[in-house]
């Protein structure tokens, strides 16, 4: 009764609470142009305003990069009864020059450099480019972006990517030299994206693509150095649409948020397959291909019990795809499910599919606010596993089949990025367990193969 009592008298003075009405928003820190950005940010087109109407803009403009910081200050007008809203901000600087890496126990070690220039005025724009350099990983790319801010904001994005990775024969480890590469994959392509926010953590975006592939590639693990490899060039166009909602709280090892991407993507390409010594097929071919592939992911970190967080990851994937030339381009090709960090740094055909359904636990044990101890244990259920027939062709089969994938991790946050030490399972793999010693994030510029 007591607390029933209390809770009453709370609510009943809040309503005595006369409404937060705001008349007039200024803005001190930003000069000329840069203010009307903020002001159409603000999409204000009435005189007074409820403060609810104002939250929404008001934390995008927060999130803008060509904000360093906001500030407001609320001043009371007697005799409107009203206020004045003062948003005291400060821009970022104009030029932005970062430095990164990973460092890890096995060679795909990489060092990255980035550079970006803002344009703050009435049309807010950045130009940006970035390098990442390693043996197993290496990527160039250049970017314009515009940003149209008003009620109905967009984003124009323009730009190049160059993306290689390098799959050894070898899981060598930093001590050790990797023997020759098993797979060599090579994309440059140009993209032209718009984009536009969908709610506070949403975004709804377009891409419109074309690039060019180059993979080279051995039909077996077992070959020898005067081997030639295969050859796969694949030109295509590709549209994509995605709509994604993020409060994952970090890019790499998160513990808490959920995350929600739904994507829609068609490609029209034609490839060009150039056999070598160790392929079964003699003639060079030529083929067009056509395909739409609808992909759905969910993570939810849905409970904290005590220390411990508690996560699930849910993913599907429909494809129309159709097989290339022989089995390695086909499995190259097809969509990839790696939901470990060091499963996007190995090439494993068991977890690839044209279709399939995916999932997984995930259990963090936090010690402190920056160590967390994490259990994670995925599945995957390909419908039609691709597999090599006796002359290097692609087929499916048919028959029901779950590969696992698990990690045991220690995750240290530091200011400079995650140092982890992981004991990672890959099923189906000749050396199923790994260790892991990894300082940074195993990040990559976007792919047209996405």
């Amino acid at each position: 009764g007591e607390r029933f009592y209390n809770f009453r008298g709370v609510r009943e003075f809040k309503s005595k609470f006369k409404p937060f009405i705001v008349d007039k928003v200024e803005i001190a820190g930003l000069q000329g142009s840069q203010n009307n950005y903020i002001k159409n940010m603000l999409g204000r087109d009435k005189n007074s305003s409820p403060i609810s109407e104002i939250k929404v803009p008001y934390f995008r403009i927060s999130y803008d990069d060509k904000v360093k910081s906001i500030f407001p200050i609320a001043r009371y007008n007697k005799a409107s009864g009203n206020y004045t809203m003062l948003l005291d901000i400060q821009k970022e600087k104009d030029l932005l020059v970062s430095f990164g890496g990973n460092f890890s126990s096995r060679s795909i070690n990489t060092g990255f450099v980035g550079l970006a220039y803002n344009l703050f005025g009435k049309a807010s724009s950045t130009i940006s480019a970035n390098s990442y350099f390693g043996r197993f990983y290496g990527s160039v790319s250049g970017n314009i972006r515009l940003d149209k801010s008003g009620s109905f904001p967009l984003s124009f994005q323009g730009g190049f990517t160059f993306n290689r990775w390098d799959y050894f024969r070898s899981l060598a480890t930093f001590f050790d030299d990797a023997k020759p590469s098993y797979i060599l994959l090579n994309e440059r392509f140009g993209n032209l994206s718009i984009s536009t926010p969908a709610g506070n953590k949403g975004m709804l975006r377009s891409d419109f693509i074309y690039s060019h592939f180059y993979d080279s590639y051995y039909q077996t693990q077992n070959f020898l150095a005067g081997d030639t490899a295969d050859q796969t060039v694949f030109d295509a166009g590709i549209g994509r649409l995605t709509w994604e909602r993020n409060t994952l709280n970090k890019k790499q090892y998160a513990n808490q948020g959920t995350l929600l991407n739904i994507s829609f993507k068609v490609v029209n390409g034609r490839e060009k397959s150039i056999p070598g010594s160790t392929s079964a097929i003699e003639d060079e071919t030529t083929t067009n291909h056509l395909w739409y592939t609808g992909k759905i992911n969910y993570t939810n970190y849905f409970r904290k019990i005590g220390m411990v967080k508690l996560g699930f990851l849910l993913e599907g994937v429909a494809s129309s795809q159709t097989f290339f030339q022989n089995y390695i381009a086909s499995v190259i090709a097809a969509p990839v499910f790696n939901p470990i960090p060091e499963s996007k740094t190995l090439f494993m055909p068991q977890f690839r599919a044209h279709t399939y359904a995916a999932g997984g636990l995930m259990s963090i044990l936090s010690l402190g606010k920056n160590v967390d101890i994490r259990a994670e244990a995925y599945v995957f259920n390909p419908f039609g596993q691709i597999v090599d027939d006796s002359s290097n062709e692609a087929i499916y089969d048919w028959t029901p089949t779950l590969s696992f994938m698990g990690s045991g991790s220690v995750v240290l946050h530091s200011p400079l990025g995650p140092v982890s030490v992981s004991v990672n399972y890959f099923d189906k793999k000749q050396q199923p367990w790994s260790f892991l010693f990894n300082f940074g994030y195993i990040l990559f510029n976007r792919s047209a193969r996405d």
